[in-house]
């Protein structure tokens, strides 16, 4: 937060404002958003003004939101962005009751529908064969806005966002890991599929490898 800002004209403090975008998350694959308000004045928050362009505001512009002034402030705004993959930015000022307006608040969101680009598996280095069903998988996967997680499974079937199995990893746009991983009981070939999702929510191809599981 800002330090305050005294307006010379009536020596008040103005507002101190901010601004957040979907709960500050850096990305997202929809073009829904939700804006997150919140401005205090010891006087009184009297309105917002929210625009994606970041020239300032005259106090008698008509796109002003009048609020019940109150000295702290708090509102959510629905906002639709553009379907473009790139950083979306929205600006925020508040009114206060004496007159005058807050200095800008600014928030950005990127608008991502790619996903993870090649996703790759190797279970034990690339064996063709162990004798337990404790394995180590060599996992990779890129994304231009970064890797969030991975999700392992001996089913074929793409899992959804909500499955419990995905497992978080720290973002980056070129994710590399090795990670412990227990197979099926049985023995015979074991086929293993990986997905990865994406900070905005994207979820890759699958990549597969398989290992056969012998007797000792």
């Amino acid at each position: 937060i800002r330090d305050r800002d005294i307006n010379e004209a009536d020596g008040f403090y103005s507002p101190l404002g901010s601004l957040t975008i979907n709960d500050e998350v850096v990305a997202t694959n929809q073009t829904d958003v939700t804006l997150k308000l919140t401005a205090s004045d010891t006087i009184g928050v009297t309105g917002y003004y929210v625009s994606s362009q970041s020239a300032n505001p005259t106090i008698s512009n008509s796109n002003w939101n009048s609020v019940t002034s109150t000295t702290s402030f708090s509102k959510q705004v629905p906002e639709t962005i553009s379907a473009v993959e790139k950083s979306h930015s929205f600006f925020a000022w508040y009114r206060y009751a004496v007159g005058g307006t807050s200095t800008q608040a600014s928030a950005s969101i990127i608008y991502d529908v790619t996903a993870p680009a090649t996703p790759s598996v190797s279970i034990n280095g690339g064996a063709s064969s162990t004798s337990g069903t404790s394995v180590t998988l060599t996992l990779s996967a890129t994304d231009s806005v970064g890797v969030t997680g991975y999700y392992a499974s001996e089913s074929s079937t793409k899992p959804a966002l909500s499955n419990s199995g995905w497992k978080s990893v720290s973002s980056a746009t070129s994710y590399s890991g090795s990670v412990s991983f227990s197979l099926s009981s049985g023995t015979g070939t074991k086929t293993l599929y990986v997905w990865f999702r994406d900070v905005a929510g994207n979820i890759s191809d699958s990549a597969s490898d398989n290992i056969m599981i012998m007797l000792t």
